[in-house]
């Protein structure tokens, strides 16, 4: 069974030199999230988590450019657009990785096809 790049305690992570992020992603994927968040090639001797956290990082920073995703200037943290409007001090923030659906396109890429 394929063990999943994420855990679950959230936290914020330095995603680049002035983006954090709240993420439950672990330790060991990170360096993969970032490159894909930069821009950078996959590596090709990565396993399937590690590729699939760098498309989530390229997804983030294709969100981030077309402005589905801002960046909180009080923090610096990577939310949602409608986020930065509706988020007060009683309402815990969920986590940001929560709404990118991680699991269903780990199962789309790996879920073998049929053949008829």
């Amino acid at each position: 069974m394929f063990k999943m790049g994420v855990t679950h305690s959230s936290r914020v992570v330095q995603l680049s030199e002035n983006i954090k992020v709240d993420t439950d992603i672990r330790d060991y994927h990170l360096p993969a999230l970032r490159s894909g968040f930069a821009g950078y090639p996959a590596n090709p001797r990565w396993d399937g988590s590690k590729f699939m956290t760098w498309k989530m990082g390229r997804q983030w920073r294709n969100a981030l450019q077309i402005g589905t995703v801002v960046i909180r200037q009080s923090d610096s943290m990577l939310i949602l657009a409608d986020d930065d409007t509706t988020q007060t001090e009683e309402t815990p923030p969920k986590s940001f990785l929560s709404r990118f659906d991680l699991r269903s396109q780990f199962v789309r890429f790996y879920a073998p096809q049929s053949t008829t």
